[in-house]
């Protein structure tokens, strides 16, 4: 069973944008809760979560580098070779525009993906647009394992 960070905190919207309440428009409150439910949905397993959560097109980067399609990114799910103990976002910045909006976020995770285990800081940005149906979907990510911060060499 995977242990539910208690430290999440929820997205904030970039300054000097306005607030959009109109449901044709991605909001950055929409955003938000999109993205908690893509982080739980990576917590449990969730496929069926997933499936909903990113558009049939998206292109996912992962920590290593690789460009990755939805099909091979949720199959990788599946069969468990990408697992996550513990996300805990950090910090999270929401920009949007019109139907789409762009997170970038800091997070601290524990877990396994494409069979390599991960523990620590990672840099995630995630491209999200509102679909016809008026479904936030991620149709692009990012993800980059941020390097230990070493003292300078004496």
């Amino acid at each position: 069973t995977a242990m539910l960070p208690s430290r999440a905190r929820p997205c904030r919207a970039m300054t000097g944008r306005p607030e959009v309440s109109l449901t044709s428009l991605a909001s950055p409150q929409q955003v938000g809760e999109a993205e908690e439910r893509l982080r739980l949905a990576l917590l449990t397993g969730d496929i069926a979560e997933l499936d909903a959560l990113v558009a049939p097109e998206a292109l996912l980067t992962d920590p290593r580098g690789q460009i990755t399609a939805k099909r091979e990114w949720l199959e990788l799910h599946r069969l468990g070779r990408s697992n996550f103990e513990r996300i805990d976002v950090l910090e999270s910045t929401v920009a949007t525009l019109e139907r789409h909006a762009v997170v970038s976020a800091l997070v601290h995770m524990i877990g396994t993906f494409a069979g390599v285990h991960l523990a620590g800081a990672c840099r995630i940005t995630r491209a999200w647009r509102l679909s016809s149906r008026q479904k936030l979907q991620v149709f692009a990510a990012h993800s980059s394992l941020l390097p230990l911060l070493l003292p300078p060499a004496a």
